[in-house]
Formats: C-alpha cells, sequence, structure tokens
C-alpha cells in the first residue's frame, strides 16, 4: 500500500483525520513500517503484572488481522482501538470501578494457529498507564498472520488459555473479539464459545459488517457472543470502527447491562443480557425482517446452530 492509499484512509478516520495524521507524524504506528521502508519506533514499556494486582475487569481483545483485512482498513482498525484508550470517557469507566484498574492484553489471529499477542497483560488505571498501552499498539508492526481462512472458534479457545498467563485477579473475565467474517476453518465458534463461557468467562463481539457478509451480526448472536451480559456492537465497515470499539469498551469495562435503547445497535436485537440463552441454544428465533437466511458459513440457515467438527474436542 502506497503512500496515497495511506492518506485516503486518514482522512476517513472519524475526526476528519487529525488524530491519525498527528499519530502518522509522531510515528507511532509502527506497523507501516515495512509498507514504507522506515526504521520502527518502539513505545514506552508497559506496566505488566509482575506480581499479583487486584483489578475489576481481565480483558482479552481478539483481533482478525486476517487476509481480508488490507492494509488500509488494518491501520484503521488498530487506531480505532488504541485512539479508545485514549478517551476520558474510557479512563473515566476504568476509575469507576472498585479497584480503579482494568488489566488488558490486544492480540491478533487468523487461520487456525495463527496468533500473535501484540500487547502482553498490561496494568491500566489512569491516563498515563491507558496512553503508553495505546502508544505500544500503534508501534508493533502488522505481523504475517493473514492466510489460511477465518479461525473465530479458535480465536475464542486461545483468547480462554491468555487468563492462565498473568497474575491479575479480577470478578470478571471479558475476552472481547472483532472481525469481518464468520468462521471458515478450523472448530466452530459455537463449540468454542460454549467451552469458553463454561469457564466463567463472558465473550462480547464486534462484526465488522461489509456487503460479503451483510448479516454477519447474526453470526456472532447465535455462535460467537455468550456468557453474563454479553453482548454485540457491529461496526458498519472500517470507517465506523473507531466509533463502536470506543462505545464497546466503555461498555464492558463499566460492566454495564446492554439495552435497547443504546445507539450502537443494528437491526437485529443485541439486547440478550441478563436474558440470554443457555449454551448451545439458537440467539434468534427467525430471521430478521428483510434479511436473507445464512448460508453454510453462518451456520447451516437461519437459526440453525453449528455443528462441531470432529476436531472439536
Amino acid at each position: 500500500m502506497g503512500i496515497e492509499r495511506i492518506e485516503e484512509f486518514v482522512t476517513r478516520a472519524p475526526d476528519g483525520g487529525v488524530g491519525l495524521a498527528h499519530a502518522l507524524k509522531r510515528g507511532l504506528l509502527g506497523f507501516l513500517a515495512p509498507v514504507l521502508g522506515i526504521s520502527l519506533l518502539f513505545a514506552a514499556p508497559v506496566e505488566t503484572s509482575a506480581t499479583t494486582n487486584k483489578v475489576d475487569l481481565r480483558l482479552v481483545l481478539a483481533v482478525d488481522s486476517s487476509g481480508s483485512i488490507d492494509d488500509g482498513e488494518f491501520i484503521l482498525q488498530r487506531w480505532g482501538y488504541a485512539n479508545a484508550f485514549r478517551n476520558p470517557r474510557v479512563i473515566g469507566a476504568i476509575r469507576s470501578g472498585v479497584h480503579q484498574a482494568i488489566a488488558v492484553t490486544y492480540i491478533e489471529w487468523s487461520g487456525p494457529g495463527i496468533q500473535v499477542t501484540i500487547a502482553d497483560w498490561t496494568l491500566i488505571k489512569d491516563a498515563a498507564t491507558a496512553n503508553r498501552f495505546a502508544d505500544s499498539l500503534e508501534a508493533v508492526p502488522r505481523a504475517m498472520i493473514s492466510g489460511n481462512g477465518t479461525a473465530v472458534g479458535e480465536a475464542i479457545v486461545m483468547a480462554a488459555a491468555h487468563f492462565d498467563d498473568t497474575n491479575f485477579n479480577s470478578p470478571r473475565l471479558v475476552i472481547d473479539i472483532s472481525g469481518d467474517g464468520p468462521t471458515t476453518r478450523g472448530r466452530p465458534a459455537s463449540w468454542a464459545r460454549d467451552k469458553v463461557v463454561a469457564q466463567g468467562i463472558t465473550i462480547n463481539g464486534l462484526p465488522v459488517i461489509d456487503m460479503r457478509y451483510p448479516d454477519l451480526e447474526l453470526f456472532f448472536l447465535d455462535h460467537v457472543i455468550g456468557g453474563p451480559g454479553a453482548f454485540a456492537i457491529p461496526a458498519y465497515g472500517f470507517k465506523d470502527i473507531a466509533q463502536a470499539v470506543l462505545s464497546k469498551l466503555i461498555r464492558e469495562i463499566a460492566g454495564e447491562t446492554p439495552s435497547s435503547d443504546v445507539a450502537m445497535a443494528s437491526d437485529v436485537a443485541t439486547e440478550i443480557g441478563p436474558n440470554a440463552p443457555a449454551a448451545g441454544q439458537s440467539r434468534r428465533r427467525h430471521c430478521a425482517p428483510g434479511r436473507r437466511p445464512g448460508g453454510a458459513e453462518y451456520g447451516g440457515g437461519c437459526g440453525a446452530t453449528e455443528v462441531p467438527s470432529k476436531t472439536a474436542r
């Protein structure tokens, strides 16, 4: 991707490109280094879990980095997450908890067995630590993990395993998984969801909707999200991902129960919170009006559940 393509995506950023352009000038978006042929600028060290720490939330951000996401979309996605952690509303949500702190790790995933940790477990307790975490996201280049399909189920299982790799303690464990497509490889997402939710982990979703999969939020509702207070917030293209990430982070950090009057909803109901169905049950009773039934990639049709593959065990 050349300079012209990058400038196009800068101008498409939610703030008109002001913040993203500023980040580019500061050299923080190190993941552009392989594209532009410049040296990588590493972020300042972040505060990690050297000892046992009590926090209000342990949050795994599991972000799709498969081949369907081009470099421009990737820039908007990574910057959207980084920029959200600089937002005062996110800092306020963190400070509203009992311990006034959360622990976060950011991973990117693609096909089966293709996952990479971009930012390890990090303590975020104020604007300074949140800014350092944001800087670390912008400083790491895009790993070459595209290809070999989209393994949503594998990503869920892998994200859950990260909770065993930290000394942080919290009453809530949440996986925040985003993606622009349904499962095409690996174990079914619904099987992985049921396995992980049984461990006391909540899975929230951020489907990125485009013309390829206009009903992707149905896949997320039926096969991905689960656990106490689980919800999904869609982004309608990568141009909207920054706002969707911000809304989602505020809600899951604050531990709010989703309600039908939240503005970031799609025309498919995302309010499942306290009324979430049991594991293995469909989260929709019928296709939304005007929507076509999903194909095999959505689990076999409108309202159908996925059939675990032979590798699911």
